[in-house]
């Protein structure tokens, strides 16, 4: 894997592109985490962070000037907390081609309010049921989603599936942490024991705040093979 140092920043291509926008390329790098972002000076419209090996879309120092993020064909599966705040005039964002599984790993996006493209494409979570249509109801200002138009009775069938009683206890259900990601036995594995929902929360607060791909590899496995305590007290397990 490769670090992105101020280094790869500085030495990577940056260029207006066919739009007039200042874009900083640092696509196919084999970079697994985002970091050093600040070195730009915020001096880019669009970062394409593509084909990449990126596991948590975050760590974003604040970045007002950027519009456009490329991130697809990662391994994004989720977007980190504070995602939104360092982003704030985001307007399209691209994550097709990674492995989100959940509607609740994407809730930073909720609080972005310029994002009026977004591109989920070939991600597991676009198999979950009312998919589009909570997408739609969580980001008013989204325009297109999945490269389809968001056309005006789509958006009104989107806010009445969700509202009332029914509809509201629905949005808190697809809302709601998933953790189908981490259920032990969800890649053949017998665990020890079946976690409880309190340790499963711990173990993924310590995950959120992982600074390696090998740590958060390390404590998916501890969910999934039930060492559950091994994973609170050290942070990793074999």
């Amino acid at each position: 894997m490769v670090r992105m140092t101020p280094e790869l920043i500085s030495r990577s291509a940056q260029f207006t592109n066919c739009l007039g926008d200042r874009e900083l390329d640092l696509r196919g790098n084999q970079i697994s985490l985002i970091e050093n972002l600040a070195t730009s000076n915020d001096l880019f419209d669009v970062l394409d962070i593509s084909e990449n090996s990126i596991a948590i879309l975050g760590n974003m120092p604040y970045l007002p000037r950027l519009k456009t993020i490329l991130a697809g064909l990662n391994k994004v599966h989720r977007v980190g907390k504070g995602f939104a705040k360092a982003v704030p005039n985001l307007e399209s964002l691209v994550l097709s081609g990674n492995q989100i599984r959940s509607l609740e790993s994407l809730s930073d996006l909720f609080n972005l309010k310029k994002l009026e493209r977004l591109t989920l494409v070939d991600n597991p979570v676009t198999k979950e049921g009312h998919y589009r249509q909570y997408i739609i109801k969580m980001i008013p200002s989204l325009r297109v989603l999945d490269y389809k138009k968001i056309k005006m009775d789509e958006r009104e069938h989107a806010n009445a599936l969700f509202s009332g009683e029914d509809g509201q206890l629905l949005e808190k259900k697809l809302g709601k942490a998933s953790v189908r990601e981490f259920t032990p036995g969800n890649l053949g594995d017998t665990p020890a024991h079946k976690p409880t929902p309190d340790q499963i929360a711990a173990v993924k607060l310590k995950i959120q705040n992982a600074k390696s791909v090998e740590e958060i590899s390390q404590l998916e496995r501890a969910l999934r093979s039930g060492k559950i305590e091994e994973a609170l007290l050290n942070g990793t397990t074999s």
